[in-house]
């Protein structure tokens, strides 16, 4: 049944505007990874570090890091990623947080600044195309 009183044109607007900003918050994020991961690969390479050292990085700047979990990621023994840990923290990029099994690693140094500079050059509202000039 038609209802011409009915306009549906606000509800739509609003419906696509919040696709639309999901959708360039997504893509902020696809590009907050695709820098910060390239620049934490030219700060290891800087720091003649292992490439695979990025991994523990770039999970230290989503959160932190534990050895088991820069373990896992790069299927190194438990040595390997003991000696990847203690290079980072010698380089001043991590910093340990708690003790013994509680034990955490977060960003430090350079690492942070490199992390806060990316998230920097994505941050924003967006635009919003569905408003009315």
């Amino acid at each position: 049944m038609n209802q011409p009183e009915r306009d549906a044109h606000s509800w739509l607007r609003f419906v696509f505007t919040c696709h639309h900003r999901q959708a360039q918050r997504v893509k902020r994020r696809a590009d907050w990874t695709v820098r910060l991961w390239n620049d934490l690969v030219g700060l290891a390479g800087e720091k003649g570090l292992p490439e695979r050292t990025v991994s523990a990085l770039y999970a230290a700047a989503v959160g932190e890091v534990r050895r088991t979990t820069c373990q896992r990621d790069e299927s190194l023994s438990r040595d390997q990623a003991i000696r990847d840990i203690q290079a980072l923290t010698r380089a001043g990029l991590l910093a340990p947080r708690g003790n013994a099994t509680t034990r955490v690693y977060v960003l430090d140094g350079v690492a942070t600044e490199i992390a806060e500079a990316a998230a920097d050059a994505v941050r924003g509202f967006g635009r919003d195309p569905y408003l009315r000039p």
